[in-house]
Order: structure tokens, then C-alpha cells, then sequence
């Protein structure tokens, strides 16, 4: 919604242009945020803990038995 007034000029469009730009702007670095940024550092958060724990290898361990003795429910 806010491309055209961004991107076309038009009557009135240079005194909306650098708002257009700024809020367009600000929504595009947010979702690239949320979309890549968050997952990473939480997954990175979550293995320091396990690291720091010294739980790696045990639930790694516990992980892979558990997926070797359940049942498919394909």
C-alpha cells in the first residue's frame, strides 16, 4: 500500500514521499527481523544454555532414542 506513494510521483507526492519512505522502510527491516533474526537468536540461545549446562550431549542422546523407539504415524 505504501509502493505507490513511495515510488509514483504524482500532485502532492513530495510532501509524503520521505514519510512513505521511512514507514516502508521501518516495515521492511522489522519483518526481516522477526522472520530471520529472532528464530536465530533463540535457537543459538538455547544450545549456549544447553552448552553451559553441560546437557548437549545427554539430551542429544536422549533425543535420538527417542525418535529410534517411537512408532511412525504415518
Amino acid at each position: 500500500g505504501l509502493l505507490p506513494l513511495v515510488v509514483f510521483p504524482g500532485a502532492g507526492s513530495e510532501l509524503y514521499r520521505g514519510l512513505g519512505s521511512v514507514v516502508l522502510g521501518g516495515l521492511l527491516v522489522s519483518t526481516i527481523c522477526t522472520l530471520f533474526l529472532v528464530p536465530s537468536v533463540f535457537v543459538l540461545t538455547l544450545d549456549l544454555r544447553h552448552w553451559l549446562t553441560g546437557r548437549w550431549i545427554a539430551d542429544f542422546g536422549k533425543d535420538a532414542e527417542a525418535v529410534s523407539q517411537s512408532p511412525s504415524t504415518i
